[in-house]
């Protein structure tokens, strides 16, 4: 018997090759190593080319803090963040996405629910998976900001992508 969970918390169980529940997808939010990766591609194909026709079973999707799957990790221009990624077939892919687009400054701090953070932005460096940057409140006064990105970037088969905690 094999058992997971799937992305909206469905059981997924495999009894001498029945499949007996099934979600469109798994999901990780931990680190997940190369041995478990593989038994899964292995196990998805085999379950592809086992099942009947009229059976769909979607690739796994590995979703999680993107800095447990990924390497080379760094922040090109000030706001590009790039990294090779591992996909679900465990080869790394090279992914990057502009935290311009997807963060801003309100008032001195970084947020998710605006943009545009590196257009008022000074001294912006990434330390491990924490963007660090020095932020306007728009009244003459300037703070530190520091954002773990683990919390709203993930990795998904390989691309970098905004998840809003």
């Amino acid at each position: 018997m094999f058992g997971g969970y799937g992305g909206d918390s469905t059981r997924i169980e495999i009894y001498s090759g029945n499949l007996v529940e099934k979600a469109p997808t798994w999901s990780y939010q931990t680190p997940v190593d190369d041995n478990v990766l593989q038994i899964l591609h292995d196990l998805w194909a085999a379950l592809n080319s086992s099942v009947r026709t009229n059976t769909l079973i979607t690739p796994p999707i590995y979703e999680m803090s993107f800095s447990a799957s990924s390497q080379n990790i760094s922040l090109e221009s000030t706001s590009v963040l790039t990294a090779q990624c591992r996909n679900y077939s465990g080869d790394y892919i090279q992914s990057s996405i502009d935290l311009n687009d997807i963060i801003g400054n309100i008032g001195g701090r970084f947020n998710w629910d605006y943009t545009g953070f590196a257009n008022s932005a000074k001294s912006i460096e990434l330390k491990g998976t924490f963007l660090h940057a020095t932020l306007p409140d728009g009244n003459g006064n300037s703070y530190g900001g520091c954002m773990n990105l683990n919390l709203c970037i993930t990795n998904i088969d390989g691309t970098l992508t905004f998840k809003r905690p």
